[in-house]
């Protein structure tokens, strides 16, 4: 259950699982789910969205304290622009939900009626770092990027790639083409920084959040609300 008040409560998930764990959660999906599932031609790509999104059933009816296949009747107050569910909701609580996956991991963020965005990447599958920057960085972060030791230039557009990402992803406008339009801190090790994407727009917190195996970058964008930190609290399954 996610604490009430301007918690975000953010899940790690195992998406390797056993045999016998795969089906048992493949029994919560619905039949559009089940035919995303069927559209993956590799079986290791079927068995990790079935952990996937059966989980982030398990988490959503855990918060709303209802049956898996419930999930499906809530409301959806707010949807995003590509059609996924941004804002669930019951009994006049409006629920905010990101999520993102990365080979082996996937990630869940959930918010009371305050949106949030997540997303989670693998250095390695970072194109390169130069043509990377100029296609996502503005200028004056590109400027910075090309201030850093080569070595460092990795991982340095890795975190500018999450963290516009998981904001696109908490405004509903997908990363399109305005990565670029989009301005956030690059410094690592963030946590509750407070910044401004936009010229003039609106503040959000940045949080870099702990990967559960090396070579992962994680972030968690969160709308500002009374200028309060809120309190991550962070959980695995």
């Amino acid at each position: 259950m996610l604490p009430s008040g301007g918690s975000i409560g953010v899940v790690w998930l195992e998406l390797d699982q056993s045999l016998e764990v795969v089906e048992e959660l493949a029994t919560l999906l619905d039949p559009l789910e089940e035919q995303r599932v069927a559209r993956l031609a590799d079986p290791q790509h079927r068995s990790r969205a079935i952990v996937r999104l059966a989980r982030r059933r398990q988490v959503l009816a855990d918060i709303f304290a209802i049956a898996p296949d419930e999930v499906d009747a809530l409301p959806i107050s707010q949807p995003l622009e590509n059609g996924a569910p941004g804002a669930l909701s019951s009994n006049g609580e409006t629920l905010y939900v990101s999520s993102s996956h990365c080979e082996d991991v996937g990630l869940i963020a959930v918010r009371h009626e305050h949106k949030v965005g997540v997303d989670v990447e693998a250095v390695h599958e970072l194109p390169d770092p130069d043509q990377f920057a100029q296609w996502v960085a503005a200028s004056d972060e590109l400027h910075e990027i090309n201030e850093l030791a080569p070595l460092d230039r990795p991982d340095a557009c890795l975190r500018l790639w999450t963290r516009k990402e998981a904001y696109l992803k908490a405004t509903g406008e997908g990363i399109g083409d305005g990565m670029n339009q989009v301005r956030v801190p690059l410094e690592p090790d963030t946590w509750a920084r407070c910044f401004q994407p936009v010229a003039n727009g609106l503040d959000w917190l940045l949080f870099e959040l702990a990967s559960p195996r090396a070579g992962l970058n994680a972030s968690l964008v969160a709308e500002v609300h009374e200028h309060i930190d809120p309190q991550v609290i962070v959980t695995r399954c």
